[in-house]
């Protein structure tokens, strides 16, 4: 791969810079990615394995540059949730080291919310979400505020608070509709299954409905 080879030219010119192997690992895992998106590799998983293992050794040794740096933990951690063959479990704790060492790191906020909302403990997710400084995740950052909001309404709705949920829920999709672009930041599968869910007032699965029909990311259709 050219990018490969870019990142190993910039190692040998500076060997001992860890900001190297932690965008290596990134760029790593977006490659991989990618080749699901344009031939589903994930079926063919030799290519796939081989990018994420270069992920992992990269963001490993970025971690054994800079044993202190909460980033360079997160950079690991992001890896390893994003790999289909690592256990959630293992990013998570993987984040809590990046949180020793920096508790205010805010992605690693986010990432330990998302993997206890995988791991099922919906209240811990919850609590998790809300100590994210929703501040950070502003400009560029914005879809990620709006995903967190989704799925921390969705850990009150695996935890059965459907009042809080309809008050959420409502609030969110006002804020959604006042903000055509915020239909490109969301999943949009969790407010599916909540405003189908017949405990939930039925005036907000018309709300949803009109929100996202006729849009390429029409959940109904």
């Amino acid at each position: 791969l050219a990018l490969e080879r870019i990142y190993n030219e910039a190692i040998r010119i500076e060997p001992s810079c860890y900001r190297h192997y932690r965008s290596s690992a990134i760029s790593a895992r977006e490659c991989a990615e990618m080749l699901i998106t344009i031939q589903n590799e994930i079926e063919k998983p030799r290519t796939y394995r081989k990018i994420f293992s270069a992920a992992h050794s990269s963001a490993n040794k970025a971690v054994e540059l800079e044993p202190n740096n909460a980033e360079c933990f997160y950079t690991l951690a992001y890896i390893q949730y994003f790999d289909r063959n690592t256990a959630i479990n293992d990013a998570l704790v993987t984040l809590n080291k990046a949180l020793d060492i920096e508790p205010g790191h805010q992605w690693s906020r986010l990432y330990k919310a998302h993997c206890l909302q995988d791991l099922g403990r919906y209240r811990d997710a919850y609590e998790a979400y809300e100590n994210v400084d929703k501040g950070f995740f502003t400009g560029y950052r914005t879809w990620r505020l709006e995903h967190l909001l989704e799925a921390q309404t969705y850990c009150l709705y695996k935890l059965d608070k459907i009042k809080d949920v309809e008050t959420t829920l409502s609030s969110l999709l006002d804020r959604w509709i006042r903000n055509p672009y915020s239909i490109e930041q969301i999943h949009g599968w969790y407010i599916v299954e909540m405003v189908k869910d017949t405990r939930v007032r039925r005036t907000l699965f018309d709300k949803a409905l009109k929100y996202f029909q006729g849009t390429d990311y029409d959940c109904f259709a």
